[in-house]
């Protein structure tokens, strides 16, 4: 996930969230239905959950076709690096432990930001200085905190943390593992009304495999050929109009398992209701 989870990823996953508001508790009704597929709710998660899969697959082939680009390539990630306000800061090293890591911070404006992101080259699970034909495992790790502090008290803070293991990097198969967790919190005025929405998200990406003509062709994002990824959503929503305060909450739960032939089966559940289908990712 690699970038592990692009920044990108926010505006989509946020984007999903702001979706789901027609998702509510059900109370003790445990039984589940099957979701019309034109539901208009469920169509416009299904295409924001097919970015956010097209992102993460896009992503986990970035240690396997470029790892030396990451972590540095975390700098496009903000605007214009050679002007950097002198409250900012960018710090490149190597630990003894064997984590090439990347701190940016950003201090300067209302957006207040920090990255840092951390790679880690192996050799039959010993670190390894440099990447190099003998590397068969790469491990990446990604921390952010992103803070904004508008007009009349608007407020919006997003944490992430990823993690992710790939193996068999020097081989015809690699197979990845990550967890990435997000929390979004924003509250915003607008006269006489406030919103508070809180969004919380967890991925995990189970032996999603990658494949390749042979151990010296070049990985050309193909689509997965095994694994899966799940990704649940939780978003909580506070509403105050004159006076009037209005509590909303939903959750959504998508499984995407991936087969050998390229296509996978996406399971999305929500307020009792399953939708499934069928879909493909990658190049």
């Amino acid at each position: 996930m690699m970038r592990p989870v692009h920044l990108r990823m926010f505006a989509t996953l946020l984007a999903l969230a702001l979706l789901i508001g027609c998702s509510s508790d059900s109370g003790t009704d445990t039984t589940i239905k099957q979701g019309n597929p034109n539901d208009a709710t469920f169509l416009a998660v299904r295409a924001e959950v097919g970015e956010v899969i097209d992102e993460l697959v896009d992503n986990s082939y970035e240690p396997l076709t470029n790892p030396w680009g990451f972590p540095l390539d975390s700098i496009n990630d903000w605007p214009d690096y050679s002007s950097l306000h002198p409250d900012d800061t960018i710090d490149y090293n190597y630990s003894d432990d064997g984590w090439y890591s990347l701190y940016v911070g950003s201090f300067a404006t209302s957006n207040v930001s920090i990255v840092v992101d951390s790679v880690m080259f192996l050799r039959n699970g010993e670190a390894m200085f440099n990447y190099n034909s003998y590397t068969d495992g790469i491990e990446v790790k990604r921390h952010v905190n992103q803070t904004y502090e508008g007009e009349e008290s608007d407020y919006s803070e997003q944490t992430i943390y990823c993690e992710g293991s790939f193996s068999g990097v020097n081989l015809a198969t690699a197979t990845v593992d990550a967890l990435a967790e997000f929390d979004v919190d924003d509250y915003s005025i607008d006269g006489s009304s406030t919103m508070h929405i809180n969004s919380e998200y967890t991925v995990t990406v189970t032996d999603m495999q990658f494949d390749r003509e042979h151990e010296f062709a070049q990985w050309d994002n193909a689509a997965p050929q095994g694994g899966s990824i799940s990704l649940s959503v939780t978003r909580t929503t506070e509403v105050t109009v004159d006076n009037t305060t209005t509590n909303t909450s939903g959750d959504w739960n998508i499984t995407v398992t991936f087969s050998s032939n390229g296509t996978a089966s996406i399971e999305v559940i929500s307020n009792n209701t399953r939708w499934t289908y069928s879909d493909t990712f990658g190049s």
